[in-house]
C-alpha cells in the first residue's frame, strides 16, 4: 500500500473506530436504562407505603399531646382497614386484619419551616445575649 493510499484509509479507519465506540456509548445507556427501570420496580422504597395526610389540626385541638392526634389517627385508619379488608373478602367478623394490612407507625413532619425559623431566630439571639453578658462580666473584672 502507497503513502498517499495509506492516509485515507487511516481517516476511515479511524472515522469507523469513533463511530463504533459511540454505538457501544449508545447501546451501554440503553441497557442502564432498562436496568434503571427493571430495579426501580423490584425495589422497595418508603414512598410505595407512606401515606401523606395534610391539613391535620392544630396542636391546640389536641392538648398540644401529639400522642393524642397520633392515637386518633391509629384508630381512624385501623378502622379503616378492617372495614376494607371486611368489604373485600366478605367476612362479617374480623378479630384481627392480616399482618400485611397493619399499620406501621405514624410520624408527624413539617413541611413549612416557619417554626423552625423562629427557633433559629431565637436560639442566635440567646446565644448573642450570652456573648454579650461574657463580655460584660469579663469587662468587670
Amino acid at each position: 500500500m502507497s503513502e498517499t493510499a495509506l492516509g485515507p484509509f487511516l481517516v476511515v479507519m479511524n472515522a469507523v473506530s469513533v463511530f463504533t465506540v459511540i454505538l457501544f456509548i449508545v447501546y451501554v445507556e440503553i441497557l442502564q436504562e432498562e436496568y434503571i427501570l427493571e430495579f426501580k420496580s423490584q425495589t422497595v422504597s418508603m414512598s410505595d407505603f407512606a401515606i401523606r395526610v395534610k391539613n391535620l389540626p392544630k396542636a391546640s385541638t389536641y392538648g398540644g399531646d401529639l400522642d393524642v392526634l397520633r392515637a386518633e389517627l391509629w384508630k381512624f385508619f385501623q378502622d379503616l382497614l378492617v372495614n376494607q379488608y371486611k368489604e373485600d373478602m366478605d367476612i362479617q367478623e374480623l378479630d384481627r386484619i392480616p399482618r400485611h394490612c397493619e399499620i406501621a407507625d405514624i410520624t408527624f413532619a413539617k413541611q413549612a419551616l416557619d417554626d423552625t425559623d423562629i427557633l433559629m431566630k431565637l436560639y442566635e439571639s440567646s446565644r448573642k445575649k450570652k456573648l454579650y453578658t461574657m463580655r460584660l462580666t469579663k469587662s468587670k473584672t
